[in-house]
This record gives C-alpha cells, structure tokens and sequence, in this order.
C-alpha cells in the first residue's frame, strides 16, 4: 500500500512521470486482460458442465483454450505499452 502511496506521490510531483505513467496503465491494461480471460474461463467452463461435459474433459478443454486467450490479449495490446517504451513521434524507422 505504501508503494502505491509513494508512486501517486511521485506522479503528482512531476517526477518520472512519464515512465510511472506507463507501468501503471500497463500494468492495469495486464490486469483487465488477466480479468477477462478469468471471466471467459469461467463462462466457458460453465457452458460446458450445461451442456453435459464430463469435469476432467470440461476442466482439459478449459485449461487448453486459456492460454491460448492469453497470448491473444498480449498479442493485441499495443508492444510499447507491453515494453514501456515510447512509439516512435516522427515516424521514423
């Protein structure tokens, strides 16, 4: 809690503040995506034991899809958000 405290504090005094700005919109972009895929298994999972799946098939094709869910939210999350770089302002290579 104090580091959260000590990082707001950092952010509003102006230091470092873009470098802090972007872990921590990273960071929360890595949890909604974690929340999601967490949402989704549960929906998933649940529409399977519905529709009369057995608990070790239903929990396998659960385990296997998640993953998968998971490299498709990084992969569509922008790189420089992922890599806490800047994008490139002129357009440069």
């Amino acid at each position: 809690m104090t580091f959260i405290f000590l990082v707001v504090t950092a952010i509003k005094e102006g230091t470092e503040q873009g470098y802090l700005h972007r872990i921590l919109q990273s960071l929360a972009l890595v949890w909604v995506a974690v929340a999601v895929l967490l949402i989704v298994s549960i929906g998933l999972y649940a529409a399977l034991a519905a529709v009369g799946v057995e608990a070790k098939q239903n929990l396998l094709i659960t385990f296997l899809v998640s993953p998968g869910l998971l490299l498709l939210a990084l992969w569509l999350l922008p790189r420089s958000l992922l890599t806490l770089k800047e994008g490139q302002k002129d357009g440069k290579s």
